[in-house]
C-alpha cells in the first residue's frame, strides 16, 4: 500500500469517528505535519505508530494498511451478532470461544499423543520382526561365500 492511500483511509476514519487531524496526532505523538509528510514524501511508518493510530480510530492495522480480509459468511454474521452485544456479554462471548479454543486444542494434543504412542508401539513391532528375521535367516538360510573359481 502506498502512503497516499494510508494517508487517504487514515483522514477518512478520522471524519468517520468526527475527529480531526489535529486531535489525532496529538493523542497519538504524532508530528502536526504528519499527514503532509505521509502524503508526500516517501517516508516510512514504524508498526507501533500504525497501531497507535488505528487503536485511536478504533479500525483494525490492516484497515488502515488497505489488506482485505476476505470474511466467509458465516464470520459476517457471527461478527455482526457479536458487535450487537454489549461490552459485558463481549467479555463473556470472548471467554467462552477462548474456553472452547482450550478445549480443542487440548483434544487435538490428546488425538496426536495417541497417535504417537500407536507409531512407537509400531515402531517397536517393527524392530521386532527385524530381529526375528535376522534370528530366522541366520538360522535356516545357508549362504554359501562367493568362490570365483567355483564352477557350476
Amino acid at each position: 500500500m502506498n502512503n497516499v492511500a494510508l494517508a487517504q483511509r487514515i483522514k477518512d476514519k478520522c471524519k468517520d469517528n468526527n475527529i480531526t487531524i489535529n486531535q489525532l496526532t496529538e493523542e497519538c505523538g504524532l508530528s502536526k505535519g504528519f499527514i503532509y509528510e505521509l502524503e508526500k514524501r516517501d517516508k516510512s511508518l514504524s508498526s507501533d505508530r500504525i497501531y497507535r493510530i488505528a487503536n485511536y480510530l478504533n479500525c483494525s492495522s490492516d484497515y488502515l494498511l488497505g489488506i482485505e480480509l476476505k470474511n466467509n459468511e458465516q464470520e459476517k454474521k457471527l461478527l455482526n451478532l457479536f458487535n450487537q452485544l454489549d461490552e459485558d456479554y463481549k467479555k463473556q462471548a470472548i471467554s467462552q470461544v477462548f474456553q472452547l479454543v482450550v478445549k480443542m486444542a487440548n483434544e487435538q494434543d490428546e488425538e496426536l499423543n495417541s497417535k504417537k504412542a500407536y507409531i512407537a508401539a509400531l515402531g517397536g513391532c517393527v524392530m521386532q520382526i527385524d530381529e526375528d528375521l535376522a534370528k530366522y535367516i541366520e538360522e535356516n538360510i545357508v549362504v554359501d561365500e562367493y568362490k570365483p573359481n567355483n564352477k557350476f
